[in-house]
């Protein structure tokens, strides 16, 4: 089944509160769940993400997909790391509930801090559609823009597959 997600709370008919603590308990079970499944020869390592922009691709594997339905609203989350066109390492977060995405370049998991970050969304550039099939997701039309707010790609694409044999 094929999916358009708008991201943004409109459509969210939960509190707040309600959903972002939802949202932690999703992620903790996710977390156990896929951290079982990322020793080498896993499943998990047949996950894959690509952030296509002008200056190449960036490739990511993720390590938490997070996907929790609701009436009419899919609360997705995408974390992993990754390498950027030019070598160096990044971490990737999708979060349609924060309406975010962000490449956190220098950095390879998630309890590190990155000086330099590119991000997309509702929040820091443009709203962005996120269309499902399944577990997979893609993204077309991202503007990317740096840390300073600059903008630095206005037709980025987004391809993840979380889905596993």
């Amino acid at each position: 089944m094929n999916r358009k997600i708008k991201v943004g709370f409109a459509k969210c008919k939960t509190p707040l509160a309600f959903a972002l603590v939802s949202c932690f308990v999703m992620l903790a079970g996710c977390k156990e769940d896929t951290a079982a499944s990322v020793a080498p020869g896993s499943q998990a390592s047949n996950r894959s993400g690509v952030l296509k922009t002008s200056v190449g691709n960036y490739e990511f594997t993720p390590t938490t997909c997070g996907l929790h339905r609701e009436d009419d609203f899919d609360d997705i989350e995408i974390q992993g790391p990754g390498v950027a066109p030019d070598g160096e390492v990044f971490y990737f977060e999708l979060s349609s509930t924060g309406e975010e995405m962000s490449v956190n370049l220098g950095v390879d998991n998630f309890f590190s801090s990155s000086e330099r970050r590119l991000t997309a969304g509702r929040w820091t550039s443009e709203p962005y559609t996120i269309q499902t099939s399944g577990k997979k997701f893609t993204v077309s039309d991202i503007v990317l823009v740096d840390g300073d707010g600059a903008r630095i790609d206005g037709a980025a694409s987004l391809e993840i597959d979380c889905e596993t044999p």
